[in-house]
């Protein structure tokens, strides 16, 4: 048993390599061009490089939580958008405004790394998990 999970995916393939900081680089570039604020900073204390950054929603009724993960040694940065309500308990999928923001963050994303690759995605969970 399992299904996709709630919420807005993008792999980010990278053509060369950067280093573990462009994750928060980009997350501070996000902020500064959108409603969205940076809420907490992993690195480089992950294995292989890898860096995380989550942010989240300024001034919405639904707030949307943003993650970017860069994995150096896999060229790849993933985006993932998901929409929190009642409480932070439930995750969704982002609409409407919430939706926007995710495509102007991908948008922002494809400026920043114009070389990349940027495909959607749709992980899915089981029993044992994503």
């Amino acid at each position: 048993m399992g299904g996709e999970i709630a919420g807005l995916f993008y792999s980010v393939r990278l053509k060369e390599p950067v280093p573990p900081s462009a994750c928060i680089e980009l997350a501070h570039q996000i902020a500064a061009a959108l409603p969205l604020r940076v809420e907490g900073e992993t690195y480089p204390s992950h294995p292989k490089g890898q860096c995380i950054v989550d942010m989240r929603s300024v001034n919405l009724a639904d707030e949307l939580a943003v993650t970017i993960l860069l994995s150096p040694t896999d060229y790849r940065i993933n985006l993932q958008f998901r929409e929190l309500r009642h409480g932070h308990m439930n995750a969704d999928t982002p609409t409407g405004i919430q939706a926007e923001l995710a495509s102007q963050t991908v948008a922002l994303t494809q400026k920043r790394f114009p070389d990349a690759v940027i495909t959607a995605t749709h992980p899915h969970y089981s029993l044992l998990g994503p």
